[in-house]
């Protein structure tokens, strides 16, 4: 899919974030949003003419679609500092001495399981 993206933004151009607003927009209908943009999956989808739509981008591909390599680059830094300030904060919770458990103590390890997988493969 990342290959397909780079075709794809050849083909089409970088959508300079637009594809973004359909996600971080998530919540307001296509029957109110007429013109609320698909996915990145979805354009590879169609661009390629496969007769199944619902595909995965990798989130390289995500940057690379909506901000071209200066996306690449970006989405990398946010992404390291995201996971650096969970993993933080899971470390600080797990070397508190108190009894109380906390919800990142039980959500951090299952997640991080998906994380690696979705991400590696």
């Amino acid at each position: 899919m990342l290959v397909r993206s780079i075709i794809a933004v050849e083909q089409i151009g970088i959508s300079w974030g637009y594809q973004l607003l359909g996600s971080i927009f998530f919540f307001i209908p296509r029957s109110i949003w007429t013109t609320k943009p698909v996915g990145s999956g979805f354009t590879v989808a169609n661009l390629f003419g496969w007769d199944f739509d619902n595909v995965s981008m990798p989130l390289i591909g995500e940057g690379y679609s909506n901000f071209g390599v200066f996306g690449i680059v970006v989405l990398a830094i946010a992404m390291g500092a995201l996971l650096k300030k969970i993993d933080v904060n899971y470390y600080l919770r797990l070397n508190n001495e108190t009894e109380k458990i906390y919800f990142i103590e039980i959500i951090f390890p299952f997640t991080l399981g998906f994380f690696i997988f979705y991400h590696a493969w």
